[in-house]
């Protein structure tokens, strides 16, 4: 391998120009799930915002992620958020020779080994559990033709992960703790390779990854290094498009959002497969009461089976769920 695909991540990093693509997400969602003193019967949740006392800011966020300790780590457009139920350790840029963030705009956030996984808006950090130090990958260092602004990340296994960037897919593969192989995973739509894709979300299924984007859905199967592009429709042969938030939920149900709607699938009886349309039903066929909203931006399932739906311009949704079935 070559030393232009595997280089040593120790320079100075510089900050990107923020090029603000749709990250909406509300960040009072977090409260909820620090706390165990909610009943989920009760129908009145009282929703609120972090108090200035856990040191953080009111501004956007990005992304939320739970590590096995129970911590929340909080991405937002100022930096890495860790907390504890109390209080805050902040993460941010490097400056005055000290580690830190490559950029302060943390996109979304994955554990993978010894390490989490930060996407930023300006390359993907991994910051070391036990040592507490960071180390970066910067894509155009590896080809000129990638890009630095990261969207997404996904831990596929122990060895590979995903991140979607605004032209693209790549896989990273580590060789040690500071070296990387970087490669281009390749979308197809009937066999016609598909340049530029804006990546969005990635989502683990049982046969592999669903990789949202602008241009659709694409299914990455387990191993595959080509990603091919889904039909979803509706049972009256509508095509779905313009996805907004994709989610699975605990009892593997499919939550769709999009232009058209909101639909769900069933993983337990519909497996995605490349080049095989798949078929989406209402929301309203698997949960009663759902409310009639235009754009979720974020789907986030609690302990005590409320879905939190984060809306664009119509507030913060609680949804106790009741399956049909």
């Amino acid at each position: 391998m070559s030393n232009k695909n595997i280089l040593n991540k120790k320079n100075n990093i510089s900050l990107s120009k923020y090029l603000i693509d749709k990250i909406i997400v509300l960040f009072f969602l977090c409260i909820y799930f620090c706390s165990n003193s909610v009943n989920s019967q009760n129908l009145d949740y009282k929703v609120g915002t972090l108090s200035k006392q856990a040191n953080i800011t009111d501004n956007v966020v990005s992304t939320i992620y739970k590590d096995s300790l129970g911590f929340l780590w909080i991405g937002k457009m100022d930096g890495l958020y860790k907390y504890n139920g109390y209080d805050s350790d902040i993460y941010t840029v490097a400056l005055n020779g000290e580690r830190g963030l490559s950029n302060p705009w943390v996109t979304d956030i994955t554990s993978f080994n010894n390490n989490f996984v930060i996407g930023t808006k300006n390359g993907i950090n991994f910051l070391n559990k036990k040592e507490n130090t960071f180390t970066y990958v910067l894509p155009t260092d590896y080809n000129s033709n990638y890009s630095n602004e990261i969207t997404s990340v996904n831990a596929t296994n122990k060895k590979r992960i995903l991140a979607g960037t605004r032209n693209g897919l790549l896989e990273i593969v580590p060789l040690t703790d500071d070296k990387f192989a970087l490669n281009r995973i390749k979308f197809l739509e009937n066999k016609k390779e598909l340049n530029e894709i804006y990546v969005t979300q990635i989502n683990s299924i049982s046969n592999g990854e669903l990789i949202t984007t602008l241009d659709g859905v694409f299914l990455l199967e387990r191993g595959s290094n080509v990603a091919s592009k889904i039909r979803i429709r509706t049972k009256e042969g509508k095509d779905l498009s313009g996805y907004y938030s994709l989610y699975i939920t605990k009892f593997n149900n499919f939550l769709i959002s999009c232009k058209i709607g909101t639909f769900f699938i069933n993983l337990n009886t519909n497996l995605f497969v490349k080049n095989e349309e798949v078929i989406a039903k209402p929301i309203s066929e698997l949960y009663d009461n759902w409310p009639k909203i235009k754009k979720i931006n974020v789907f986030l399932e609690d302990s005590n089976d409320v879905l939190w739906l984060g809306t664009e311009g119509e507030g913060l949704f609680s949804y106790h769920i009741k399956n049909k079935k």
